[in-house]
């Protein structure tokens, strides 16, 4: 809450030239839906999510603008909380075509690794352990590598394997 106050400074400077500064009101956007996906606030996560893609020229975006990968990785998981499976799978896959199409090594990227993660939790859901075993084994080599093993992302990968065994 304390930081509310700075993100609408920035926001409001930011929004006073949308054209130049597009990319970061995008990404707080995407910030401000993880901060309510974790507050479990679904309904403000998915505004915030939904205006984050909008901004990021989602679909359409030739070639796709930076930071939209992650901002689909964010809407899957929003969606796949909100138990809208489909639509958290679309997400999840847009991400991990993105991200594996702008990696430089697919193995070594975080990007790549969030999205396998986002795509595996869907399948877990829709009870397909064995497609999400094989997405959880290439997240945790693409987090492990892009962001270390101790990194939240790379455990909740490592766990996330260990139940789907």
């Amino acid at each position: 809450d304390p930081a509310g106050v700075r993100i609408e400074e920035a926001r409001r400077s930011w929004s006073a030239n949308e054209t130049a500064n597009g990319d970061r009101l995008a990404d707080l956007s995407r910030t401000l839906a993880e901060l309510e996906l974790a507050r479990g606030r679904l309904d403000a996560a998915r505004e915030h999510i939904d205006t984050s893609l909008v901004l990021f020229n989602y679909p359409g975006g030739d070639p796709p603008v930076p930071g939209v990968s992650s901002a689909l990785s964010t809407a899957s998981r929003i969606y796949l909380r909100s138990r809208q499976l489909e639509r958290a799978e679309v997400f999840g896959r847009a991400a991990l075509g993105i991200a594996e199409a702008t990696a430089r090594d697919t193995s070594q990227s975080a990007d790549v690794g969030e999205a396998l993660l986002a795509v595996a939790a869907v399948r877990r859901a829709k009870d397909d352990d064995a497609g999400a075993r094989a997405l959880l084994g290439r997240a945790v080599e693409a987090l492990t590598n892009g962001l270390g093993a101790g990194h939240r992302l790379t455990r909740e990968a490592i766990g996330s394997r260990k139940q789907a065994q």
